[in-house]
């Protein structure tokens, strides 16, 4: 094995080898000594285990790349989530909350999606543009122009006074409310007194 992960120190073009055990398959490039750093580690397939030695933590039978270079269609099992290298377009979906971030045909969209009606979710740039409307709508009516220093003035006394009138109508509908329960009360003892007497 090491004679095989040695590369020669002279010739870089010389330091990269493959080699194969019964449950995995290496490529090595840029060994100029006997330690397979995680640097040199430029494919694996198969088990890949052993990875966690240069500190990635991978586990059973897969493939591990440095690099991937994709002309087509990449997907999950179920076809949830996937990337189509041709057009751009990409969709990440959890199924088990229906959220995700879909990009097709140069519309971003994110929120709940579904899977089967491509154009549901909520289009980003319209929501961009609905806040920066906003955002412009606001600045109109803190600015001077649409609501002048006077009138601002006036209704900061009006909410005051509104916020006042609340909690004074909070604070009486709890009193009338403890009323209420204590006659409610005094009402249910004074009627089984009234049974308790007509049984004796």
């Amino acid at each position: 094995m090491q004679f095989v992960a040695f590369g020669k120190t002279s010739d870089p073009s010389r330091r990269s080898s493959r080699y194969e055990t019964r449950t995995y398959l290496r490529f090595l490039t840029g060994m100029d000594d006997w330690t397979i750093r995680t640097e040199n580690i430029a494919a694996q397939f198969g088990d890949l285990s052993n990875l966690a030695a240069h500190g990635l933590d991978m586990k059973g039978y897969s493939a591990y790349l440095k690099n991937i270079y994709l002309t087509g269609f990449l997907s999950d099992k179920a076809g949830d989530s996937w990337f189509d290298s041709a057009t751009g377009d990409m969709q990440l979906f959890n199924r088990s909350t229906g959220c995700g971030v879909s990009f097709r045909n140069g519309v971003l969209r994110f929120g709940r999606i579904d899977p089967a009606k491509p154009d549901a979710g909520t289009d980003f740039d319209s929501l961009m543009q609905t806040i920066s409307s906003t955002l412009e709508t606001l600045g109109r009516i803190n600015s001077d122009e649409y609501v002048s220093p006077v009138e601002k003035s006036f209704l900061r006394e009006r909410l005051q006074d509104i916020k006042a009138e609340y909690a004074q109508f909070h604070t009486n509908a709890l009193v009338h409310i403890s009323t209420v329960r204590y006659r409610c009360r005094e009402a249910n003892y004074s009627g089984c007194r009234e049974r308790n007497a007509s049984f004796e």
